[in-house]
């Protein structure tokens, strides 16, 4: 095992007081934390996922890489909170839903028992540049992956397979 893994299954009520204590308004409503994988020289696609996300039922917490900040053409909308303060480990310990794409968080996400979605818009040409770790079309937690924000929405309202999670948990971490 690596330490972070006693991190990520830490409770650590004082985090996420903190957490609470500079958004409180993330005690309102179901919290979905999406966490992008870095792109080189490109621009996250987050637009229309804020555009289009049920800001009733969720606040939408965004934690972008350090290296990919937050800039002016990424749209502002109450609900969404792009996060700088705060480390990605402590936000999933608030997280009741996670959005990832081809980043190793999902297995370490999943530790956590936290339904996990893949957000891949950019699919076939991240798996020529930068390779995959694993397959989605092999695993059957890739039901959880969508190419456009309207499925992955779909997805997201609906009841998740827990099951799916522990056989990509069990498969990943011994």
């Amino acid at each position: 095992g690596m330490p972070r893994i006693d991190y990520i299954l830490g409770n650590d009520e004082e985090k996420k007081q903190k957490i609470y204590d500079t958004y409180p308004e993330l005690k309102e409503k179901i919290n979905v934390l999406y966490v992008p994988t870095y792109r080189k020289g490109e621009e996250v696609e987050l637009n229309e996922l804020v555009e289009k996300i049920d800001i009733t039922r969720y606040n939408l917490i965004i934690k972008l890489h350090p290296l990919d900040l937050k800039n002016d053409t990424y749209k502002e909308k109450q609900g969404v909170i792009y996060e700088q303060k705060f480390k990605t480990y402590d936000l999933m310990k608030i997280a009741e839903k996670i959005i990832t794409d081809y980043s190793s968080l999902s297995i370490e996400a999943s530790l956590r028992d936290i339904p996990i979605y893949f957000y891949v818009y950019d699919l076939e040409k991240y798996k020529i540049e930068n390779g995959l770790n694993f397959n989605f079309t092999e695993e059957p937690i890739g039901k959880y992956k969508s190419s456009n924000v309207d499925d992955l929405l779909k997805l997201i309202d609906e009841t998740y397979d827990y099951e799916v999670l522990e056989q990509f948990k069990n498969k990943y971490i011994s």
